[in-house]
């Protein structure tokens, strides 16, 4: 709370100012004047630094902070944290909380003062497998100056997550 009342948020006071008629004048809190008209005071009002942190939230690695300033956009660092078979999905505000923020998402006014935390969410990576069957596949036997070609074979691909298959006869 403001010791002399007044409060806008993300901003703090840092001074008072008014008109002398040869134009404005500031002056910090606690300066002494003497004048001897009315005089009507305008607040100074300064908007706010606040701390951004990274937490890697189960992952591992670490980010500098990010201090940004009260009304005025900046971007998020990229994220710098890694998670073994999982992929980085963005931002949150609790740790198991959704996503909020993309990586270098823009942002304004994510706290009036002081530091907020934000948290790694990841999503884990598909399991991939490839399986092929029958297991072992025989393209034959080939002799110096004889091939016999082997039995026509019946081989099954199942392919689970877009893997390349390559099958290459043994030579």
């Amino acid at each position: 709370a403001a010791v002399n009342g007044f409060t806008k948020t993300g901003y703090s006071i840092t001074g008072w100012s008014f008109n002398l008629g040869s134009g404005p004048r500031e002056f910090s809190p606690g300066e002494t004047f003497q004048y001897n008209d009315a005089l009507t005071f305008s607040t100074v009002w300064t908007p706010n630094p606040y701390t951004v942190r990274y937490d890697a939230n189960d992952g591992t690695g670490t980010m500098e902070d990010t201090v940004f300033i009260y009304d005025t956009a900046g971007n998020l660092r990229e994220n710098g944290f890694t998670h073994a078979g999982h992929s980085f999905a963005g931002w949150a505000t609790v740790s198991d909380g959704a996503v909020a923020y993309s990586d270098e998402a823009s942002v304004i006014n994510l706290a009036e003062s002081g530091e907020i935390t934000l948290y790694a969410r990841w999503s884990a990576d598909p399991v991939r497998a490839v399986v092929v069957s029958p297991s072992a596949i025989d393209f034959g036997s080939v002799t110096e100056g004889y091939a016999q070609a082997p039995a026509a074979r019946t081989v099954t691909l199942e392919n689970t997550g877009n893997q390349n298959v390559t099958l290459t006869q043994p030579t």
